[in-house]
This record gives structure tokens, C-alpha cells and sequence, in this order.
């Protein structure tokens, strides 16, 4: 095989064994933020939570310190006071609910962009095989134009030794396949 040709199947193996380790970092880039958003959207949850436990223990405080007044002055829990109990009671309690919905719509919404995180990591790691794989074919074609017609020997051995593959056959691609075997390009 001529240098030149060695050379540019070298190029092409190594050119696709970064090309496969970038989309391998874009892909663990990818799930160390969806663990992050994750771990917001609990959070979130959490807080909506704890917001709405307070809301309630401020709310029968609240409750609490009307009935005192009430029963201080004699007057008994039915008619007007008792339907100012029961409004305070039921605004405490919407604006508990729409705590929680606030919390839980918030999680939801980090949950989704954790899973478009982790689509698009391996939409990378994906498009790095790809890309790595035309590369490849791309310095194989190209790198058969140097070659004499008709065949090409094979790890040293001459055409005339009985060693002979068609045109193309040690194109950088087998270069791949023994970076592969090797552990270059990771498991096959």
C-alpha cells in the first residue's frame, strides 16, 4: 500500500473515531442535563407542596383566631360569621389547589425538556455513527482513485502472491473495522 494511501486511510479512522467521541460527549452532555431538569422538576413538586401545607397551617391559624374573637364576644358560629369561615375556608383551599397545579405544571414542563435533553443526545451520537460511516466511505472512493486498476494487496502480501481483493476492498472502511476489533471506535 503507498504512504499516500496509508495515510489518508489513517485520516479517515481517525477523523471517524473523533467524530463517533463528539457525538459520545454530546450524548452524555445530553444526560447529565435531562438528570439535572429532573431533579428540578422534584424539586418543584416539592416546593409546591411545601407551599401548600403552609398556606394551610397559615389558613386554620387564621381560622382559629376568627372562632376566638367570636366566642370572646358571645357571638355563635352560624349565619354571617359562619360564612365568613366557610369563604376563608374555600379561598385558602383554591389558592392551595392552584399551588400545586403551579408546581406540578412546572415539573411537567421540566420533565418534557429532560426528555427532549436526552432525545437529542442520541439523535447526536446517531448523527456521529453516520457521519463518521460516509467519511469513511467518503476517503474509500476517494482514496481509490491512487490505486492501480484492478486490485490491492491486502495486509503487505502483492496481487501476483494470490493476496488480492477487488478495488475499494481496503478502503479505510477495513480500516474501521480493525480500529473496531482494536477498541477505537468503542464496543461493535
Amino acid at each position: 500500500m503507498s504512504p499516500k494511501i496509508a495515510i489518508a486511510a489513517a485520516a479517515a479512522v481517525l477523523s471517524a473515531v473523533a467524530t463517533v467521541q463528539k457525538g459520545r460527549a454530546a450524548k452524555r452532555k445530553a444526560d447529565f442535563e435531562a438528570g439535572i431538569l429532573r431533579d428540578r422538576a422534584d424539586n418543584e413538586r416539592q416546593i409546591s407542596q411545601l407551599k401548600a401545607q403552609d398556606l394551610k397551617r397559615k389558613t386554620n391559624k387564621i381560622l382559629a383566631r376568627q372562632r376566638a374573637m367570636l366566642g370572646n364576644r358571645g357571638i355563635q358560629l352560624a349565619g354571617a360569621p359562619l360564612m365568613v369561615q366557610v369563604a376563608t375556608a374555600g379561598e385558602a383551599e383554591h389558592q392551595r389547589q392552584r399551588l400545586l397545579a403551579e408546581g406540578r405544571i412546572k415539573a411537567k414542563n421540566l420533565e418534557d425538556t429532560a426528555m427532549l435533553k436526552k432525545q437529542s443526545g442520541k439523535d447526536a451520537l446517531m448523527g456521529s455513527f453516520l457521519s463518521a460511516g460516509a467519511g469513511l466511505l467518503q476517503a474509500g472512493a476517494s482514496g481509490s482513485k491512487f490505486l492501480p486498476s484492478g486490485s490491492v494487496p491486502v495486509g503487505g502480501s502483492s496481487a501476483a502472491s494470490g493476496g488480492s481483493v477487488p478495488v475499494g476492498g481496503s478502503s479505510a472502511a477495513s480500516g474501521a473495522m480493525q480500529a473496531r476489533g482494536s477498541g477505537l471506535l468503542g464496543p461493535g
